[in-house]
């Protein structure tokens, strides 16, 4: 039934989307209402499909246009993001802690499909590792960071936690050498295994920050 509403939803007001913009706006309101109710969908594949038949209703010349979420009678709906690893790590940190990484060796192996985007790489002294924290199980809105009891509790987007809903993050190491497809790191606080999403070269003209200010309590974490 969703798919036969869809469709006569196409059929009798795409056309006139230019001319009637204020009364279609009307209609694909009650369009979705109705589809929710028709189909008994839950919230979540509600969104999903109302999203899809946004995208349908809207005109041909702009359904390629790029945008990272959509804006739906004040809802928005994210799109759903896919990462390809480009590499893995490899070093001698079996498990998760607090700290002591500054002396911490690793070994960043890029797939070879990927190997000629390091050429010119080993001009840089740093470079900014991105990369998954696959371990992660979960996350957390707020969170005290590293346990300590001496820091308070604070928004997930206040601290570096790693139990973060995209479990992503990026550390600055000095890059050693390269070897072929492998580049050889100092201070990268990863475990073993992790996957790396991107490498991008330290440029102080973006990452450097003169005046920046932390709250005293970082100063309390191991790092």
């Amino acid at each position: 039934m969703a798919g036969y509403f869809q469709a006569a939803c196409v059929v009798f007001f795409a056309p006139g989307l230019a001319l009637f913009r204020p009364l279609f706006l009307r209609v694909k309101q009650f369009a979705l209402l109705a589809l929710k109710i028709l189909t008994g969908l839950r919230d979540h594949d509600y969104f999903s499909h109302a999203a899809n038949l946004s995208l349908m209703l809207k005109p041909p010349s702009s359904r390629n246009e790029y945008n990272p979420c959509l804006h739906i009678d004040s809802v928005m709906i994210m799109k759903k993001a896919v990462f390809m690893p480009i590499g893995i790590v490899s070093n001698n940190v079996k498990a998760p802690r607090f700290g002591d990484f500054a002396d911490e060796e690793s070994e960043i192996v890029i797939d070879e499909k990927f190997a000629d985007g390091l050429k010119d790489i080993e001009t840089y002294s740093h470079i900014i590792v991105v990369y998954w924290m696959d371990r992660v199980k979960g996350y957390v809105t707020q969170h005290r960071p590293q346990g300590n009891p001496e820091v308070p509790v604070v928004g997930i987007f206040s601290c570096r936690c790693p139990q973060r809903p995209n479990p992503i993050a990026i550390s600055t190491v000095k890059l050693l050498r390269r070897e072929g497809n492998k580049l050889r790191v100092k201070g990268l606080d990863v475990i073993d295994g992790t996957p790396v999403l991107d490498i991008k070269p330290y440029w102080p003209q973006y990452d450097f920050v003169a005046d920046g200010k932390i709250p005293a309590w970082v100063n309390k974490l191991k790092f």
